[in-house]
């Protein structure tokens, strides 16, 4: 048995080579939940492969397929906070945009505000969306040492 699956996959491997002009291919299971056999395997490269596993979070977006790692690096986001928005259960839409604003006041933005301060970008954000800081205070409120820093 193994040996007509050889024999059948070398020439394949010789197409897939001479076709797409790869160099490093190797055998890829088109189903992982099924063994290895003539019709279930392809041949690859490791970027292709990575695609194919269980574990890899792959969507379609306009009819082409990426990985969750693709798509967040070509929309310019974080692939740790898209990953975690879509394991939440947000759709990849909502999961691959950025969601912190740019706030200013008095001609400084949040960065500057947050790097003056000594405090984040994200929590100057904070402020102002889960505690309903007014932007002034945001941008004008320093941190309160803790009491044993005091």
């Amino acid at each position: 048995m193994f040996k007509n699956f050889e024999k059948d996959m070398y020439q394949s491997f010789c197409k897939a080579v001479s076709n797409k002009l790869l160099k490093e291919v190797t055998i890829d299971r088109i189903d992982n939940s099924k063994g290895y056999f003539k019709e279930n395997c392809t041949w690859a490269t490791h970027k292709q492969q990575s695609l194919n596993r269980r574990k890899s979070l792959v969507f379609t977006i306009n009819g082409v397929r990426k990985s969750l790692v693709d798509w967040s690096h070509q929309y310019g986001c974080s692939y740790t906070t898209a990953y975690n928005k879509v394991k939440k259960g947000y759709n990849l839409n909502h999961a691959l945009k950025k969601h912190i604003p740019l706030y200013t006041y008095r001609g400084e933005t949040t960065n500057q505000a947050a790097k003056r301060l000594g405090l984040s970008s994200r929590c100057v954000y904070d402020r102002i969306h889960r505690h309903g800081w007014s932007i002034k205070n945001a941008f004008t409120t320093p941190t309160t040492p803790k009491k044993d820093q005091a």
